[in-house]
């Protein structure tokens, strides 16, 4: 089972969970249509949904494109419901509110093959304990670190509201660490605000040794098998 990263950041976030029988669900929408049929290598037969998490444009863009291709997509946030389970062909979705600066969000945890991947991106906290959830992976975001903000900058309500601080970061993956195997870190500042070296050492200083912590990046692909064999 793999797991692909277009992109993540303000300029645009989208995943591919392929698992082992070939089958694609994207995570997020929020680039042009042909980046996202590049991403799946134009696998169009084997793209079984897309889930979206929130209506902003760098996690939505070419939702309604998708649609259009018939390709099923689920939209959690445009329901009236607190929690909500559906299925996108082999993948079960399991959905839950986060607080995004006022912007209705939601967290999604994607069952396939006996595996539970949680993706938490663009959030101030997660309101839930997750450490009963059985979470394999955890694709989390962490956004910025709170002693190197600029109070000044014009965007800082937003910045702070909306996103992950890095000890917020570090109490989410702590709290589903007893089944967890890999974190991959998203949405990171480009700015001052983030010190990418300084945020792995004091996330590793603090979890299990056998947890895998990397970063997501522009085509990154991560193998998220249960066994490397």
């Amino acid at each position: 089972m793999t797991l692909k990263c277009l992109a993540t950041g303000s300029d645009g976030n989208s995943f591919i969970l392929t698992n082992n029988a070939g089958h694609h669900l994207m995570i997020e929408a929020g680039l042009p249509m042909g980046e996202l049929k590049k991403g799946i290598d134009y696998d169009i037969e084997n793209w079984q949904g897309l889930v979206c998490s929130h209506s902003h444009k760098d996690h939505s863009l070419s939702v309604m494109n998708v649609r259009k291709m018939g390709i099923p997509i689920f939209l959690p946030y445009k329901f009236d419901k607190p929690r909500m389970r559906t299925m996108l062909g082999d993948f079960v979705i399991e959905t839950f509110p986060v607080p995004h600066n006022g912007c209705e969000n939601r967290g999604l945890i994607i069952n396939t093959e006996g595996q539970r991947i949680c993706f938490l991106i663009d959030l101030e906290y997660c309101p839930y304990d997750l450490s009963k959830q059985h979470i394999d992976v955890l694709v989390v975001e962490c956004n910025y670190i709170s002693d190197l903000v600029d109070e000044s900058l014009p965007n800082i309500v937003h910045k702070t509201l909306g996103h992950c601080e890095l000890q917020t970061t570090i109490g989410i993956i702590q709290s589903c660490e007893k089944y967890l195997r890999k974190v991959i870190l998203t949405h990171m500042s480009k700015g001052a605000t983030m010190d990418k070296k300084r945020a792995l050492q004091e996330i590793r200083d603090v979890i299990p040794s056998y947890i895998e912590v990397t970063f997501a990046k522009r085509n990154l692909v991560e193998d998220i098998s249960e066994t490397p064999f």
